[in-house]
């Protein structure tokens, strides 16, 4: 009896290997994803049933009195502020149409995208893809505290830069203390002086972003936050305080301190009334009456 022949196959090369099924979005990941799409049609629906008002008209008026790019229409002291990126976006805009809402509704939406794009970085960089990303998102994405600084134009081109200039450069701190890659230094400063071109409020972003480092350096058991945070971060600290220091330097030169007050009982008043007037009816959802001063139309009066 002969024995069976081999068994052969014509194939040749290496075994034959399933592909590898492509990488599968995390379910939190498209819950983000989907809260962000549905906070960005409320504000579209928001944003064009808008229209100019009060400092929007400023803006308009002031550009068309001079050069888009001369120093005397950027470096302008608009009521106390210098926003020299504002004035660059609202000039650009109005010079295209001017008196047309369509420019500046656009110019909202994709503002608020980009500062809930750059929240959605920072809560990742600091919880990964776990479950409990989705609180501060969804809290951040529709409390009624955003929508005033949202739907009027000339307040969302001082808040919505340096909001999402204030999430860039937290996300940036912790990566560069995690891993030490020097290009986290760099992106920090670079998003912190845009942050400051659109509202001088935004020097308070590395000191933020220094609490929010060294808060998640203590959470994971550095009982030496304060001094692994500074030594780790420095290459951010240091150029970012140098430019708030020069930064403040150029706000003292441009800003009329004339208008600046010393009484201290009238500051304590305005911060109490900032609580009891402002955030607290304001995380309810609205003002605690509504006056309307004739002709104009009806406005909160918190």
């Amino acid at each position: 009896m002969n024995p069976a022949a081999p068994v052969t196959s014509a194939r040749t090369g290496p075994p034959y290997r399933r592909p590898m099924p492509a990488p599968r979005m995390p379910r939190v990941a498209l819950v983000a994803v989907l809260l962000i799409t549905v906070q960005l049609v409320v504000r579209v629906v928001l944003a064009f049933g808008g229209y100019f008002y009060w400092d929007d008209l400023i803006l308009v008026g002031r550009a068309g009195t001079g050069g888009l790019l001369s120093p005397s229409y950027l470096f302008d002291d608009h009521d106390g502020h210098v926003m020299p990126g504002a004035f660059l976006v609202a000039g650009a805009i109005i010079r295209v149409a001017p008196l047309v809402w369509t420019g500046p509704a656009i110019s909202l939406v994709v503002l608020q995208l980009l500062e809930s794009l750059a929240l959605l970085r920072a809560l990742y960089v600091i919880s990964s893809w776990r479950p409990v990303l989705l609180i501060p998102l969804t809290f951040a994405l529709f409390t009624p505290l955003a929508v005033p600084g949202f739907a009027w134009w000339a307040a969302a081109l001082n808040s919505l830069p340096m909001l999402a200039a204030l999430a860039w450069v937290c996300a940036d701190a912790i990566l560069l203390v995690r891993t030490g890659n020097h290009r986290y230094a760099v992106t920090g400063v670079l998003v912190y002086l845009g942050g400051l071109l659109f509202f001088e409020k935004a020097a308070v972003i590395p000191f933020v972003s220094f609490a929010v480092a060294a808060l998640q350096c203590h959470v994971r058991g550095d009982r030496s936050a304060l001094a692994t945070v500074w030594r780790a971060g420095v290459r951010l600290w240091t150029p970012s305080l140098a430019l708030t220091v020069g930064w403040v330097a150029l706000y003292l030169a441009v800003v009329d301190q004339r208008r600046w007050s010393s009484d201290l009982s009238m500051t304590w008043d305005l911060l109490c009334r900032s609580v009891t007037h402002g955030i607290v009816p304001a995380l309810a959802g609205g003002p605690w009456d509504w006056a309307r001063w004739a002709p104009a139309s009806p406005w909160a009066r918190w």
